[in-house]
């Protein structure tokens, strides 16, 4: 705001308006609340007379002048940390935060917002005496341990050649652990001698604004399994049918349906207010019916083999003909565990019209449904030279067109992180020297893509690492971003740094099969071959084989975790564990 002062155009923003203010009225109350109101939590102004305060100097400032002190007192006690007790002057007494809460409550009972601040306080102050009892407790024994210990030197020096005492242990204590659960049991003692925790303090907040659909739910995350609460209007509700009032007063309810399922059993029943009695599945189908997309994974997850449930549409669907609706949402975006789950007990489906679907078909199924998530899965499980006719009815892709529709159908075209995985792809479909334009309008070849996927994932995505190692050819190097210069990498190094960096127990046993031959695989056509072994999930034990390529016969090569490899005449590869 521009005021004039002095002839002058002087630049005003809300704080300093209020310390002016506050200079010209300094027994103002409201005042110094509303610029405590302006400022963070942790932030200070300094006042025309010197002084540099923070919100709750100026909040205990306020206090003694009478204005608001339900504000005052509520403000304060946002400022303080949980297990923090403050001076009040004007009172002469010291107060926990909790009690600074109840000064407010004191001081205007009608104050809605204090409530629900005081009953989070009161749950966020039990799990925090529970962790800090765990963590003495620990150091307790911990402290008897050693004491125990040093006696045990002591007697033994003293005792040399003699019979050992026999050690007096500790007392046996049954092992504690710190569970925060939904019930809170901390309660505080209002002026009016009402002894009240956070369910009570809800109720309350409930009187002064009732019909909001959020104290519903609140209240029933601190309520036990099978505790009670009494509403104002004498009504004795456990958790269950606190969801049913806050999916009617909710204008919104759909994930009110989907969090009153997921508590319930699969034998149970519930009454709504209008009415219909539902079960848990009649349940997701109402959250699917207003929109949320994720409950139709959840009502497909939990039904049991064979298991019907009458659609949104009216069709009468089993639990595979649910995981396929949920493949075909635009929000999907876990193609590979649904297409697991629809496939599980075989390699098709058979869809509500009778048609048999394979998992090739699904993809495009997903695809025409617009779910383009499912385009680098159905791109992955194509063998090269194959095609593919999409759900719009376009021309015949191969698999690197597929690729090319996922990057230009996501949200972010030219961010290579999120579409790292199908660059790798893109670059492993390519031929030697050849260039491709990528959606976004820049050109770039096979290295240069996967060096782009290397460096936007700070070198911890294994698949890049191998994709460019098996794009290299021999004795090739390539330039990498790093620490300092760089770092420069051949084939070997680059396989060596992605085994690293894969898990132990994510791929098959160390030592398969002679049937899995993968020298027969990586001699036909490497490239394909990593292409297969990442959409398989068997991404290390095809960086070891094609490690074990480049070593020469009867070397040994030494890995991160200490196992040794060499390759046989066969091609196959021996992994012995040092000892």
């Amino acid at each position: 705001v521009n005021l004039m002062e002095e002839g002058k155009d002087v630049l005003f923003d809300k704080t300093t308006m209020y310390v002016e203010a506050a200079s010209r009225e300094p027994t103002r109350g409201e005042i110094l609340l509303n610029l405590a109101i302006t400022l963070g939590a942790w932030q200070r102004v300094t006042l025309r007379d010197g002084r540099t305060l923070s919100r709750r100097d100026l909040c205990l400032e306020a206090l003694p002048l009478g204005d608001f002190p339900h504000i005052c007192y509520d403000l304060l006690a946002q400022c303080m940390e949980t297990d923090e007790s403050i001076h009040i002057p004007h009172l002469g007494r010291t107060l926990t935060k909790a009690e600074v809460f109840v000064e407010s409550i004191n001081s205007n009972p009608d104050h809605p917002g204090v409530y629900i601040n005081l009953a989070f306080h009161l749950v966020l102050l039990e799990a925090h005496q529970k962790r800090q009892q765990f963590y003495q407790q620990k150091q307790q024994r911990k402290e008897e341990n050693e004491r125990e210990r040093e006696r045990m030197e002591k007697a033994k020096e003293e005792m040399e050649g003699q019979q050992p005492p026999q050690p007096h242990l500790p007392p046996q204590r049954k092992q504690q652990h710190f569970h925060h659960h939904n019930g809170a049991s901390t309660k505080v003692t209002l002026a009016d001698g009402r002894v009240v925790g956070p369910a009570q303090l809800m109720v309350e907040l409930m009187r002064l604004m009732p019909g909001v659909s959020s104290h519903y739910t609140d209240l029933s995350m601190w309520m036990s399994a099978g505790e009670t609460v009494t509403l104002n209007d004498g009504r004795v509700m456990d958790r269950k049918l606190l969801f049913v009032e806050a999916i009617a007063h909710s204008r919104n309810p759909r994930y009110l349906y989907a969090e009153l399922a997921d508590r319930m059993a699969k034998d149970e029943t519930v009454t709504l207010r209008d009415g219909r009695v539902l079960d848990w599945k009649l349940l997701l189908v109402e959250a699917i019916r207003d929109g949320e997309q994720s409950s139709i994974k959840a009502l497909g997850m939990r039904m049991a083999p064979g298991e019907t449930v009458v659609y949104v549409d009216g069709r009468v669907l089993n639990n595979k003909q649910v995981l396929v609706q949920a493949l075909c949402c635009t929000q999907c975006d876990n193609v590979r565990e649904l297409l697991d789950e629809i496939l599980a007990d075989g390699r098709t489906v058979t869809l509500h019209d009778g048609r048999v679907l394979d998992r090739k078909q699904l993809l495009v199924k997903a695809v025409a449904a617009r779910n383009f998530s499912a385009l680098p899965v159905l791109a992955m499980n194509m063998r090269k030279g194959e095609t593919v006719r999409l759900g719009d009815g376009r021309v015949l892709l191969g698999r690197r067109q597929v690729f090319f529709e996922h990057v230009r159908n996501s949200n972010c075209p030219g961010d290579v992180y999120g579409n790292r995985e199908a660059y790798c792809c893109i670059a492993l479909c390519m031929k030697a020297g050849e260039q491709v334009q990528l959606p976004h309008g820049r050109k770039r070849d096979a290295k240069q893509l996967l060096r782009d996927a290397i460096a936007i994932s700070n070198h911890f995505d294994r698949y890049p690492l191998v994709a460019l190692a098996v794009t290299l050819g021999p004795g090739e190097t390539v330039e990498l971003p790093g620490p300092g210069h760089g770092w420069t990498m051949g084939s070997r190094e680059l396989l060596m740094k992605a085994i690293s960096l894969c898990e132990y127990n994510e791929d098959l046993p160390p030592n398969e099969p002679k049937s899995v031959d993968h020298a027969a695989a990586i001699a036909e056509d490497e490239r394909e071959a990593c292409l297969r072994a990442h959409a398989a999930g068997n991404m290390r034990n095809f960086a070891v084989r094609a490690l074990a390529q480049r070593l020469l016969l009867g070397e040994i090569m030494e890995l991160h975790d200490d196992t040794k490899i060499t390759k046989t005449n066969d091609g196959h590869v021996i992994r012995t564990a040092s000892v």
